[in-house]
């Protein structure tokens, strides 16, 4: 069994086992349904998702045999995973992008070395002669994924790929400088 990190138990939230769940995953919706399966911590226990409810920021959960305070804070703070078999085959998830050669109508531009949250979208950072330049991962940009061959074509406009710059990614802001 393959297994993909969702998120993690934040904390409790009343009385009856429920717990807080924070969570960037961008399959959460599809992964957060009665009767799902979920591995928690390094162990990976199976959990069976007894009710989901959204809040502002956080998706609570209640487990099956987690049903009382005490033993929703015997688990919190553990981090959640999920079986990668539980989603689509053609399903592409956040860590198969690290490490994928990139190629625009110009040639290869570099390797994905990480991805970076943004507020409406992610970037790929693709890294060439360690420069670092960033791709917004929406659909104008990423026209193909090719897993079996560990490549992305992307979509490349004036000024989006540059060997000049160098990127210093500071947490939520973005400055390029002049090397």
């Amino acid at each position: 069994m393959e297994y993909i990190y969702v998120g993690k138990i934040s904390n409790t939230h009343g009385l009856n086992g429920e717990l807080k769940i924070l969570s960037e995953f961008k399959y959460k919706k599809e992964l957060f349904t009665k009767n799902s399966k979920i591995y928690l911590g390094d162990n990976k226990i199976e959990y069976i998702i007894k009710s989901v409810r959204k809040t502002n920021n956080f998706d609570l959960l209640i487990l099956d045999e987690v049903d009382t305070i005490e033993l929703a804070l015997k688990i919190k703070n553990q981090e959640i995973f999920a079986d990668r078999s539980y989603f689509d085959n053609n399903t592409i998830f956040d860590e198969d992008l690290i490490n994928m050669n990139v190629y625009s109508q110009k040639g290869f531009i570099g390797i994905v070395s990480y991805l970076l949250k943004g507020i409406k979208y992610d970037y790929l950072v693709v890294e060439k002669n360690k420069v670092k330049n960033m791709v917004p991962n929406i659909n104008e940009f990423v026209k193909e994924i090719d897993l079996e061959n560990k490549k992305i074509i992307i979509e490349e406009i004036e000024g989006l790929i540059n060997e000049n710059w160098c990127v210093i990614i500071i947490p939520r802001h973005v400055w390029r400088i002049f090397k």
